[in-house]
């Protein structure tokens, strides 16, 4: 078994620029698999449409506090346009929105794991309702309503403290499911 670890900007690039559907990830296409390797992506494991567990230990939680916002199309949900620019916004017969990065990083993360893959996610800024509600949201599924979503699938139990009459976690971790009906 090899374990490798790849740096890849994937709120700004999807893993093909030639072919969405070749990515079976990125911006969440999460359609099936060709022979299209992109420069530098040779890693991307395109016949299995993603890998089988990505972990978020913090990243949703920096993007979260960015307000960089990218353009993408009006019903579009957590998706997006591909990389695109502010200054495309104009298009014709189409109404062009601002999104916040974070809108659209559930549904980027989820066209990262396979179907039947695992994302597990690590917050200190959110609670474990809130995470559940950022990537379980029809925004964070795919176009084809709900068939291709993220589902609860465990949590972690961290040790739990009170101060000023409230009891919390610092921490907390919330294991998602991909699901294609």
């Amino acid at each position: 078994m090899e374990i490798r670890f790849e740096e890849w900007d994937i709120l700004s690039s999807a893993p093909s620029s030639s072919s969405s559907a070749a990515a079976g990830a990125g911006a969440g296409a999460g359609a099936g698999a060709t022979s299209v390797v992109p420069d530098g992506l040779a890693w991307f494991p395109y016949e299995r449409r993603g890998f089988d567990i990505v972990l978020d230990k913090g990243t949703f939680d920096a993007v979260s506090l960015s307000a960089e916002v990218v353009a993408g199309s009006e019903g579009e949900g957590a998706e997006g346009a591909e990389g695109e620019g502010l200054g495309e916004l104009e298009r014709k017969g189409e109404k062009m929105v601002q999104r916040r990065v974070c809108e659209r990083y559930p549904g980027i993360a989820r066209g990262l794991v396979r179907p039947g893959g695992f994302l597990v996610v690590t917050s200190c800024n959110w609670t474990e309702e809130e995470l559940v509600a950022w990537f379980t949201a029809p925004a964070a599924a795919a176009a084809d309503e709900q068939k291709d979503r993220l589902v609860v699938w465990g949590r972690v139990e961290y040790p739990r403290f009170r101060f000023g009459g409230r009891e919390g976690q610092g921490v907390c971790t919330v294991c998602f499911q991909r699901v294609v009906a």
